[in-house]
């Protein structure tokens, strides 16, 4: 078993050293091909520090350009058997490739893992999923429960659902969220059994919010509220749930937070993000594959 790790970065010097520092140390004995999608205009030094078992392959991109596109130049490349999406800021357990294998060659029906993601830090979940709980991701479920850096995929089922990301959707575009979840729509649509692992964790900060998350938020809400519009008219009601989830929760926050301006800008931009995003797509349908 292989396993083919795409990341791009763009001005993380610190944080992609450490990422790469964590690959180096996996206690994992077979291939491990790291595809850097870089966006720096020097490349960085940490380059370096992987050496074999693991290969590092190195594409440029010119400048900074949407997270999805980035991804996609790597998705171009021979996959390797398992295919993850890690971020630049995030880093793995020693033993995180080793267990992600084992789990593969001992349930062979699944076809892709969504981790926990996790400041140990801090000791929080990413986004409050569920810690040390193992759940089968459906369309009910797949906005809470999955996120791009957790994500690992059989390269059979990438490739049956499409070895792409919608470069319309994630960070670097008008529409800053879902291009993870539309994939694993993708892979539920093309008959994929996904699970959620709550016990496999890959570690992320969990940042406070600042007033520079106000817009971006907003984008975030945009992108969750389109995806949502997509898959409900794809025929998908299920999403619903998770639609009304989050509309509260961001609604709560915006009460729950009035006499703080930062956090009320953010939860209520993204409350707003969310009813633009899905208002427009119902309003102005378009066909799409999910």
């Amino acid at each position: 078993m292989t396993f083919m790790l795409i990341v791009t970065s763009c001005d993380r010097e610190a944080e992609l050293e450490r990422f790469f520092r964590s690959i180096a140390n996996q206690t994992f004995a077979g291939q491990t091909e790291v595809v850097y999608v870089d966006q720096n205009l020097v490349r960085p030094a940490s380059c370096d520090i992987l050496a074999a078992p693991v290969s590092l392959v190195e594409l440029r991109t010119g400048g900074r350009t949407a997270l999805s596109k980035a991804r996609n130049l790597g998705l171009r490349r021979d996959l390797g058997d398992i295919v993850a999406f890690p971020d630049d800021d995030c880093w793995y357990e020693p033993n995180l490739l080793e267990k992600i294998a084992a789990y593969f060659h001992g349930n062979p029906d699944v076809d892709c893992i969504c981790t926990n993601v996790y400041d140990p830090d801090k000791n929080l979940p990413y986004g409050k999923r569920p810690v040390g709980v193992t759940r089968t991701i459906t369309f009910a479920n797949v906005f809470m429960l999955g996120i791009s850096v957790g994500i690992f995929v059989r390269k059979e089922a990438l490739l049956r659902a499409g070895a792409y990301f919608d470069e319309t959707l994630g960070a670097g575009t008008p529409i800053g969220s879902g291009e993870e979840t539309e994939l694993l729509a993708r892979l539920l649509s093309a008959g994929c059994r996904i699970e959620y692992r709550g016990d496999l964790l890959v570690y992320h900060p969990v940042l406070a919010y600042s007033s520079d998350d106000i817009h971006k938020y907003y984008r975030y809400g945009l992108g969750f509220g389109r995806l949502n519009g997509r898959l409900l008219l794809a025929g998908h009601p299920e999403v619903l749930w998770s639609f009304a989830e989050i509309v509260a929760r961001s609604f709560a926050g915006t009460v729950v937070n009035l006499g703080t301006p930062v956090r009320r800008a953010v939860y209520w931009g993204r409350l707003t993000g969310i009813i633009s995003g899905f208002i427009d797509v119902i309003v102005h349908p378009v066909r799409h594959d999910t």
